[in-house]
């Protein structure tokens, strides 16, 4: 089912609401997962399951905080709208190999105009990023994927 406009708007101003929250560099604060309470921090893929919850009611649950699950489980689009994740992975670095993954996956936030908005480590928040930013990283796989979450299996 295509999204409205209207939960698009959604999305983005409940994005835009986070911006500036801290990044979670070890990955177990859980406040996210309360939505009567303010979260205190995000990593990339628990700030995508918030914003779910928070612009289009999604129960804590149906979207796994895990980047490289919702890159899996999106369906994939051409070219990005407002509101839509854009995804990507790289080859880890030393550090990231010797804790045992040969991957990183991130995902953000399309705002439009080239911008994507999301919770990363590098700037140590919720921020506003150019699609293309850090490429001293080397080659992305960048995939584009639709906004609504509406078609997923439940996990």
């Amino acid at each position: 089912m295509p999204i409205d406009h209207h939960a698009r708007g959604r999305i983005l101003r409940a994005a835009r609401n986070l911006r500036g929250k801290p990044y979670d560099h070890d990955h177990r604060d859980q406040t996210w997962r309360d939505t009567q309470a303010e979260p205190a921090a995000f990593d990339c893929s628990t700030f995508i399951c918030r914003v779910a919850m928070d612009a289009l009611g999604y129960p804590l649950g149906v979207l796994a905080d895990s980047a490289r699950w919702l890159l899996d489980e999106l369906h994939v689009v051409d070219a990005p709208r407002p509101g839509d994740l854009v995804g990507y992975c790289r080859l880890a670095d030393p550090a990231e190999r010797r804790r045992g993954h040969d991957l990183v996956w991130h995902v953000m936030m399309y705002l439009g105009n080239g911008d994507v908005i999301g919770a990363c480590d590098l700037a140590g928040e919720v921020t506003v990023r150019p699609l293309e930013y850090e490429d001293h990283h080397g080659d992305r796989q960048w995939q584009l994927i639709t906004a609504p979450f509406l078609e997923l299996r439940p996990r």
